[in-house]
């Protein structure tokens, strides 16, 4: 058995890779940025980067279920969850 991520593995970690790059430039272009000291600029990162991994780690394992298991009541909330924490971190960068 390979341990080599499939096709739609690396296309969830490339894609992982381009909304953190995609979400962090605009962050560091907008004008409220110079405004951060430097420790709440860190702060703001790890919470990007921390969010954006619940997000590709939930990916990652929706990926790894049949499709029986995501119509699992449990899966679905987890995924509701995922989607209200990406909209109020959106919500947050574009006040």
């Amino acid at each position: 058995m390979s341990t080599a991520p499939g096709p739609v593995m690396r296309v969830v970690a490339e894609q992982r890779k381009r909304c953190l790059a995609s979400i962090l430039s605009a962050a560091e272009t907008a004008p409220w940025w110079g405004k951060l000291s430097r420790p709440e600029q860190i702060a703001y990162r790890q919470k990007v980067i921390d969010s954006l991994g619940v997000f590709y780690d939930l990916c990652r394992d929706v990926i790894k279920v049949s499709e029986d298991d995501l119509r699992n009541a449990y899966a679905v909330e987890l995924i509701e969850k995922v989607y209200a924490q990406q909209a109020e971190m959106l919500r947050a960068m574009n006040p």
